[in-house]
C-alpha cells in the first residue's frame, strides 16, 4: 500500500513519523514522508522517501511574530490579524505541494497540523485518513483542552465543560482558517467549500483511527475515549546506522562527569538570546556542573563560553541523552519523550501550548522537579532545579525506572499493527 505521512510540524513531529515509516516498510508498504524542506536530509538519511512541502522554515517563520508572542509584548488581536494575513499563501502552497505528492496514495496519516490539508486530500482521493497527535487531543470529560483553564473539581458542570473545550479548541484553528482552506479546497482540489456547520461536524466526528504517540504511563488515556483512539507508546527513533558523533563532543563527554544538556527547541531563545544564555551559564556555574548548550535555529554564531560548557549542533537525542546528568528543555513533545526514554531527569521550562501540559506531567510522575514557567525563569530557580535533578536520588531512580519501561513499549510498531488490522478489516 502506498502511504503518505504528512508530518507537518517541528523535528519532534517528523522523527516519530520516520519510526512509523520504518515499521510500515517492514510490513511491505511504501511510505513517503511529506514535511517542510528542512527535514529532507534527516528523512532521506534514514532511507525513507521524502517530498518537501511549503518550503524552508526560515522562509515561513515570522520571527517578530514569534518574539512578540514569547515576550508578551504584542497585542493578541494584532498578532491574530497578522497571522491571518500571512497564512493564505502558505495554505495554498501546502495544498498544492501535498496534492502533487499524494495523487497515487492509498492512505494518508497526518500530524495534528497536517490534518488541515490531509482531510480534504483524503476526501478528494477517496482514501482513509488517520491522525497522529503528540499530546492528548480527543474530546473527553476527564480534563479540558490544553488551551483552556481547568474548572474547580466541585463544579457539577466540569465534565460537560471539559468535553466542550476540546471541540472548541479544535474548532478555533479550523474556523480561523476556513476562508483560506476553502479557497484551497476549490482552487487546488476542485472541492466544494465548507460552511461553518460543515467544519463543526467534521471536528466533532474524529478520524477512523486516531493515534496518540506517547505512553499511557506518562499521560493515561481517559476512560471515555472511543476504541478508535489509541495511546500506543512513544515512537522512538535510533540514530542512523552510519551516524558518528563529532569528535569534539565525544572528547568533552569523556573529559569529565556527565554534563547537563540545555536546549529550548528550534526558535525559543527569544528576542534577546544572549540574556538567556548568560542566565544558563550562571546557573550551571553556580551548580558546579558542566554543560551542553543547544541553540536550535537561532543564529547565535560562536559563543564565548567557559571551558566546562560547550555549544553543540543538532545531535540525536537517543544517543546523547543517556550520557548526560539531566536535560533542561522547553517541554516540547519530542524532547520530553527523548529525555523520559533516556531515563534521566528533566528540568522543564515551558513556553506555551502542550509544553505546559508535558512540564506538569514530568513533575507529577516524578521524573523532574517542579517546572519553571518561562516568564518566571531566573538564575536562582534554574540553579535549584538543576541541582535537584542531578542530586535527588529518588527522582533519579524514578526517571531511570520509567525510561526502561518506555523503551520497551515499541509504540511505532504498535501503531503499524493497528493500521494493518484496520486495512485488513476494510478489505473484508
Amino acid at each position: 500500500m502506498r502511504i503518505t505521512l504528512l508530518a507537518l510540524g517541528s523535528q519532534g513531529d517528523v522523527q516519530p513519523f520516520i519510526a512509523l515509516a520504518h515499521e510500515l516498510a517492514r510490513q511491505g508498504h511504501e511510505p513517503r514522508i511529506l514535511a517542510i524542506a528542512d527535514y529532507g536530509p534527516l528523512v532521506r538519511g534514514y532511507g525513507v522517501s521524502f517530498s518537501p512541502v511549503i518550503g524552508l522554515a526560515s522562509d515561513l517563520m515570522d520571527r517578530e511574530l514569534v518574539y512578540g508572542f514569547l515576550d508578551r509584548t504584542s497585542d493578541p488581536v494584532q498578532m491574530a490579524v497578522k497571522f491571518m494575513r500571512g497564512a493564505e499563501p502558505f495554505i495554498l502552497k501546502l495544498f498544492q505541494d501535498c496534492w502533487e505528492a499524494c495523487r497515487a496514495t492509498e492512505l494518508i496519516i497526518a500530524s495534528s497540523l497536517g490534518a488541515l490539508a490531509a482531510y480534504p486530500l483524503a476526501e478528494k482521493l477517496g482514501v482513509p485518513c488517520y491522525v497522529v497527535h503528540m499530546h492528548p487531543n480527543a474530546p473527553t470529560r476527564a480534563f479540558p483542552h490544553m488551551f483552556f483553564p481547568a474548572l474547580p473539581g466541585w463544579l457539577p458542570v466540569r465534565g460537560r465543560y471539559n468535553r466542550l473545550t476540546h471541540l472548541l479548541g479544535e474548532q478555533g484553528l479550523s474556523q480561523l482558517l476556513r476562508l483560506h482552506t476553502n479557497r484551497a479546497r476549490t482552487d487546488v482540489l476542485g472541492l466544494a467549500p465548507l460552511s461553518p456547520g460543515d467544519s463543526w461536524r467534521r471536528v466533532a466526528s474524529p478520524a477512523a483511527l486516531m493515534f496518540h504517540a506517547y505512553s499511557g504511563s506518562v499521560a493515561p488515556p481517559p476512560p471515555d475515549w472511543s476504541d478508535r483512539v489509541h495511546v500506543t507508546g512513544y515512537w522512538y527513533l535510533e540514530p542512523p546506522a552510519d551516524w558518528k558523533p563529532p569528535a569534539e563532543l565525544v572528547s568533552f563527554l569523556e573529559g569529565g562527569p556527565p554534563p547537563v544538556y540545555v536546549g529550548f527547541g528550534s526558535n525559543l531563545m527569544g528576542r534577546h538570546p544572549e540574556q538567556v544564555i548568560a542566565l544558563i551559564v550562571q546557573a550551571l556555574q553556580e551548580a558546579g556542573l558542566r554543560g551542553l548548550l543547544f541553540s536550535g535555529w537561532d543564529e547565535l554564531g560562536a559563543l564565548d563560553l567557559p571551558d566546562d560548557i560547550i555549544q553543540i549542533q543538532q545531535t540525536p537525542h537517543a544517543w546523547l541523552f543517556p550520557k548526560v546528568a539531566a536535560v533542561v528543555h522547553h517541554g516540547g513533545a519530542g524532547t520530553t519523550a527523548a529525555a523520559l526514554g533516556a531515563g534521566v531527569p528533566s528540568v522543564v521550562v515551558p513556553f506555551f501550548g502542550d509544553q505546559v501540559f508535558w512540564a506538569r506531567r514530568v513533575f507529577e510522575i516524578g521524573a523532574g522537579p517542579e517546572p519553571i514557567p518561562r516568564k518566571a525563569l531566573d538564575k536562582e530557580r534554574l540553579t535549584a532545579a538543576i541541582l535537584s535533578a542531578v542530586r535527588d536520588p529518588a527522582l533519579r531512580a524514578r526517571a531511570a525506572d520509567l525510561g526502561k519501561g518506555l523503551r520497551s513499549e515499541h509504540g511505532a510498531r504498535r501503531a503499524a499493527e493497528l493500521i494493518a488490522q484496520r486495512s485488513h478489516h476494510s478489505m473484508n
